[in-house]
């Protein structure tokens, strides 16, 4: 009786995981659900790592290295592709994480989706987690 039981229990257990994972975000114009976020390739760990890796990466001292090879706007430029590349692996992070609400983590997939745009999205293409230098030859 309690194997049964049990069975049971782990059938309807996996059908709820089932539907959060093929569900979109009620109300949403886009049709993101959770099972995306796997098809990144990476585990929650693995983005948490890139996104504090990218936050690392954006000190003053490495904006003023680009500034003096490379001027003023390129330096605004790679700063502000670091922090899109920095909220990119954030988003990420969010939406793998299994400890938070899955209407939060959908909103994540969503941010996701803006931040990166169809092409890559759909590709499911993530941007590494730093700039590329392009220094002045």
């Amino acid at each position: 009786m309690i194997t049964y039981a049990a069975v049971l229990l782990l059938c309807v257990a996996s059908q709820a995981e089932y539907w959060l994972m093929t569900t979109p975000l009620q109300g949403s114009q886009r049709r993101c659900i959770l099972a995306d976020a796997y098809g990144f390739g990476t585990c929650y760990e693995r983005a948490k790592q890139m996104r504090i890796d990218a936050g690392k990466h954006q000190t003053d001292e490495m904006f003023h290295l680009v500034w003096m090879y490379n001027g003023s706007d390129r330096a605004f430029q790679w700063k502000q592709e670091a922090e899109w590349r920095r909220l990119c692996w954030d988003a990420l992070e969010d939406a793998l994480n299994v400890r938070v609400h899955p209407t939060r983590r959908l909103e994540q997939l969503e941010r996701l989706y803006d931040l990166l745009g169809d092409e890559m999205y759909l590709g499911r293409a993530m941007p590494s987690h730093t700039p590329q230098y392009r220094f002045r030859r």
